[in-house]
């Protein structure tokens, strides 16, 4: 997902959001406008103006310290993303359990994403099926967890917990101490289990390429 943080006033929001706009409109991407409660009015009431559509909030949550993880389901095994055939393994069962078009997964978690030193990537197998994902960014000492998916009929069962747990312990044996992420409506509630908290309520706002 790509994602345009206002993180202070803007002194030339219109430019500053015409800019924005033309540049996911030119490589036919989406991408959402994230505004903090209070930053900003000013350019959240443009951004409003310019009907642009809200879009459901994913807040941010921090996991400090990192606990221990508990014990995985005894039928998950979670395997790193090395090659072209996992990566298209990852970016299906992101793409069938998040509901998001493949074509924009191959966007998304291409190759070059892939290959970059501070990611890394996970799917969970039930037998030779791959039924859940993570990914794991780092910045400095901070553990971003991204791209956590499990397949509908797969539900339930502790696989998004688990892999997200593997994302957050292969961040902190990199030397992290902090975990991040954001948190869709589904998975609030696995991360709340997990220790998360919530730091930041950004409200969304959503760039089509047809804007």
């Amino acid at each position: 997902m790509n994602l345009v943080f206002v993180q202070r006033p803007l002194k030339m929001a219109e430019e500053s959001l015409d800019r924005v706009v033309h540049h996911f409109k030119a490589r036919n991407l989406p991408a959402i406008i994230c505004i903090p409660p209070g930053v900003d009015d000013a350019t959240e009431t443009l951004v409003v103006s310019r009907k642009h559509k809200p879009a459901t909030p994913a807040p941010g949550m921090t996991l400090f310290p990192i606990p221990p993880a508990p014990e995985k389901p005894a039928d998950l095994e979670i395997r790193s993303v090395s090659n072209d055939e996992e990566l298209a393994l990852f970016q299906a069962t992101v793409a069938a359990g998040s509901n998001l078009p493949f074509s924009l997964l191959q966007r998304l978690a291409s190759p070059r994403f892939r290959d970059h030193p501070t990611v890394s990537m996970f799917v969970g197998y039930v037998g030779d099926k791959p039924v859940c994902t993570s990914c794991l960014v780092t910045t400095g000492r901070v553990a971003g967890v991204y791209g956590v998916s499990t397949l509908p009929d797969y539900r339930g069962r502790g696989y998004a917990t688990t892999i997200s747990w593997h994302a957050v312990k292969a961040g902190e044996a990199l030397g992290c101490d902090v975990a991040t992420l954001q948190a869709s409506v589904m998975g609030r509630s696995i991360y709340e289990k997990m220790g998360f908290k919530v730091t930041t309520d950004f409200r969304w706002y959503e760039i089509t390429p047809e804007d």
